[in-house]
């Protein structure tokens, strides 16, 4: 496993998220989709990607850079989710607004479904898996993708799972905000959901799975890998 992106989002000032330079690892925040005037910055009081408006009836996906040589991989971010029933949660396989899988939390008390995992292709959406339980500030979530399964952590124990493998471009990683009505491109995972300014993101890492290697022989005339 390598640690492809890592970012702690520490700035001296407010930036927008596209100007800032993931660090300790990474080179780049891109935004895939925001019909919105309000953006994601990096707040320098909190050190966490937020929104700088609530904004209803929209939602916004930023990918991270550099994308991964490998589909199988695990995205961790630790949330705030301020008792609100709208999500914010990472991306996977992204390569269009129209194709990626999503790991969707709120923390409202309303929802019944505060951890889901869905799958968006050719613009429709697909409920793959749901759990009904409490989401708090300050929560470590864990998307780990893999061809035979993608499941969804909460501090550290699996809440979701589904062998879906529809989408198996390695795409892109990162976060979204809330979920866009505007056709054509509307992505709602749940109704109402929008764009909140008490969900937040902090400590956004991507690890790749390691590419297989070959197998290592021994002779007597040498040694080699197939």
């Amino acid at each position: 496993m390598a640690v492809i992106f890592e970012d702690t989002f520490t700035e001296g000032t407010d930036v927008a998220l596209t100007a800032h330079t993931p660090s300790p690892t990474g080179t780049s925040w891109v935004v895939e989709f925001n019909d919105s005037a309000s953006v994601a910055n990096v707040v320098a009081a909190t050190d966490k990607a937020t929104p700088s408006g609530t904004v209803g009836s929209t939602g916004w996906v930023y990918t991270g850079r550099p994308n991964p040589t490998n589909a199988e991989y695990d995205v961790e971010v630790t949330i705030d989710v301020n008792a609100i029933d709208d999500p914010i949660g990472p991306v996977a396989r992204f390569t269009a607004i129209s194709d990626f899988y999503a790991l969707r939390c709120s923390g409202g008390t309303t929802q019944t479904k505060d951890i889901a995992i869905y799958k968006r292709v050719a613009s429709t959406n697909t409920e793959l898996a749901t759990f009904d339980g409490t989401v708090v500030d300050a929560d470590a979530i864990k998307f780990e993708v893999r061809d035979a399964t993608k499941k969804g952590y909460q501090n550290a124990t699996e809440r979701v799972s589904t062998t879906d493998n529809a989408l198996t471009s390695a795409g892109s990683y990162g976060l979204f905000w809330g979920g866009d009505t505007t056709a054509p491109n509307a992505w709602v995972f749940q109704t109402g959901d929008d764009v909140q300014t008490g969900c937040t993101g902090d400590n956004f890492k991507v690890t790749e799975v390691d590419a297989p290697g070959g197998t290592t022989w021994v002779s007597w005339w040498g040694a080699g890998t197939w």
